[in-house]
Parts: structure tokens; sequence; C-alpha cells
């Protein structure tokens, strides 16, 4: 494990005004868009905001659902991960990958970390500075030497994280002040890794100072820092320089042609950032638009001839359990079969219908839908989708 420190980064924006007007509070989790950008606690009452995840429920939920059975296990408790995924309504198989890969990381880590306590509320309170800082650690384990730390990312991790822990070791030693120094580790289970640093007393007093007069900041002629992580400030509707970002971002998409993409990394890495920035509003927009809808009934007419409506639709997912994956392993070739656990109920009936001959391919498909029926392999959920179409047209009457 590396023992370093880097730069301010960028991350989900979190915030929000206390009773006391002065007192702004901020959850560790989200310093690092605080870092980068003080103009993100600029929100203020009336202002409109848009969803500040930059994130879809699905992934938010897994998350949970993983660090719920990492906790449990460390508490000494074992859960059902099926009993979890279905409480969370998530993807068993996904997160019985992700929590195997979690149980695989704690296991190397574990030796370091004597009594282990998880989800440790902590809290902070600068009244000076007007500042409350608070957060919950996944894994805190304490020494007479050193105070030791995990952060568990069960996400894709495309963010520099250091500021989320070093707000994290700030808290720890207020917690416990009489120990001199933090050990904090960033467990990652996708790439089944983790990166430590260790910061002193005297480091992390440093970076807090530092940290108290960038956020002085806020309210100076020009507190904007926009980039990247912009897609995740809940100031979107009303920041101007995310405004100006979105513009610039949509002209440099708008003007791209047939003579290809740019070669060069560095503005293939740029356009990336702006399809993220501009994907995150049009995400957004379109739920508030769904909302609208769904207020005014499920339909709005656009006086056109034509209306938008919210309609409800069955999907049907591929569920592989252990019956089904005995079952499907049986009907199909090795070759398909490995694709077809990985895809979807479209890949799997086009695999049944490639090995049968014309004018059988529907019987034969039928069968395997029922067969995989009984063996609790398919999942139905509803999903809404916002359609615009031709209004209906008015009913005739008849003669008086």
């Amino acid at each position: 494990m590396s023992n370093s420190q880097t730069a301010l980064t960028t991350c989900l924006p979190g915030w929000h005004r206390q009773a006391a007007p002065q007192l702004l509070s901020i959850r560790a989790s989200h310093m690092p868009l605080v870092s980068a950008c003080a103009a993100s606690t600029l929100v203020v009452d009336g202002e409109p905001r848009l969803d500040s995840g930059g994130e879809s429920v699905a992934p938010a939920n897994l998350g949970t659902a993983t660090h719920l059975c990492l906790t449990e296990h460390i508490k000494g408790n074992r859960l059902d991960w099926s009993d979890v995924a279905n409480n969370y309504g998530v993807d068993s198989d996904e997160l019985a990958k992700l929590a195997r890969w979690g149980l695989d990381c704690w296991g190397e880590l574990r030796q370091w970390y004597p009594q282990p306590d998880v989800e440790v509320p902590l809290e902070f309170t600068d009244e000076s500075n007007g500042i409350r800082l608070t957060g919950h650690v996944d894994v805190l384990s304490v020494t007479p030497e050193q105070i030791r730390l995990a952060d568990f990312k069960s996400g894709w991790v495309d963010a520099d994280a250091t500021q989320q822990l070093r707000a994290y070791g700030w808290l720890a030693l207020h917690k416990f002040p009489t120990v001199p120094e933090v050990y904090a580790a960033l467990v990652r289970f996708r790439d089944r890794r983790a990166d430590g640093w260790v910061w002193s007393r005297e480091q992390l007093t440093d970076w807090y100072s530092r940290f108290v007069e960038h956020l002085a900041g806020r309210t100076g002629p020009d507190p904007y820092n926009p980039g990247p992580h912009c897609r995740f400030c809940p100031r979107g509707a009303v920041c101007p320089a995310k405004t100006q970002l979105i513009a610039q971002a949509a002209h440099a998409l708008t003007m791209m042609n047939g003579d290809g993409l740019p070669v060069e990394p560095a503005r293939l890495a740029e356009l990336v950032d702006k399809m993220a920035l501009l994907t995150t509003v049009i995400d957004s927009a379109r739920k508030l638009i769904k909302s609208t809808v769904q207020a005014a009934g499920g339909s709005l007419a656009l006086g056109d001839g034509r209306e938008l409506t919210v309609t409800t639709q069955d999907r049907r997912t591929l569920r592989v359990n252990a019956d089904v994956r005995d079952y499907l392993a049986e009907k199909l070739p090795a070759e398909q079969w490995g694709q077809v656990v990985k895809a979807s109920i479209t890949e799997l009936e086009k695999a049944v219908k490639s090995g049968v001959k014309r004018g059988g391919k529907g019987e034969a498909w039928m069968k395997t839908v029922a067969d995989i029926e009984e063996r609790d392999g398919i999942e139905v959920k509803q999903i809404e989708r916002l359609e615009v179409r031709r209004s209906a047209p008015p009913q005739l009457e008849g003669p008086r």
C-alpha cells in the first residue's frame, strides 16, 4: 500500500443548511466536490434543484446492499444475499459477485483492524468558521499509536477519494484526541485492491486550515471552478459557470462531423467529460419532465395534435439461479451458454431458435420460457417510459 497525499479532486456534492443560517453542514463523503468548487455550497432556499446524484437508483441500491452484506459480515452476522437483493431490488448475482469480492478484500485487511467497529458516526463542529463536518466510516479500529479506518467502494471509482478520507481522518482524530496519526484505506471491490495513506495530526490540521480558506472563497467575486465535477452538482439549474460549460460541451459535440474523432488522448478525454456532463443534464431533465406529466395524470397535451405521456411496460430479465444454470448448460452448446449467462432474454431467444428448424422456432422458444419460469428464472419489472405520441382524435357525435 502506498503512503502518499494527492491534490484536490472531484466527487458528489453534499451539504445542507442547518437551522442556524451561519452554520454550513458538509458530509465527509461529499468533500471532494466542495473542495473542487466552493461555489457548490451556495444553493439557497428557492433555487430550483435538479437531481444531484449523477447516478441512477439501481447502482445506488446495489452499493447500499453490498455495504450491508460486508458490514454485517464484519459484525459476525451472516445474511442471505438473495434476501438482501430482493429487499433492495437489485440483481442477486451482481450482489453476490460484489459481496464476494468485498469479502476477499476484507480477508486481506482484517489483520490490521483489531476489534473493528462498522458504520461509525463522527461529527466535528467549528463554530468560529461556521462549519459542521459529519460522516459515517465503514470500518474503524483504534490502537494507542494509530487510528485505522477503511472506506468501501463497490462502484467504479472514477475520482480521487482522498478528500473524503482526509475528512474521515480529521473527524476520527477529534473523537480520539490522544492518538497521533491516522491510517486510511480506500477499498475498491471491483479492482480487488486497497490503497492506503497515513496522515499525522499536524498534516490534517494543516489540511483543514487550507480547506477553511478555500471555503471562504465561495463568497468572493469569482467562486466558480467549472470542470468534470459539475455533472454532480445540485446547483446545475442556476450555476452560471455550469450553464456555460454545458453550452460549450453541446457546441463541441454538434461541431463533430465526418472527419472523425480527435486522436490526441487529451482531447478524447475532454470529449468524454463533456458527454458525461450532458448525459447527466439530460437524465435529470427527463426525470423532471416525467414527474410533471405524472402529476398531470400521466398525459399532457402539447397543443399541436400530440401529447406527452408516461407509459408503463413490463421488462423481463433472466435470473440465472442454480436450477436455470443447470437447465441451460444442458440445453445450449458451451460457446452459446457462456454468452447467454452474461446477456439478456433476447440473446437467449436467439440462441434457442438458432438450433431449431423453421416452423418450430416459436414453439421451442415458448417451451424454453415455460421451463425457465418453472425454475423461477424470469423476473418481470415494470419500467416507465416518457413518450410523445399523437393525441387520440375527438369522438364523433351522431345526429341529435
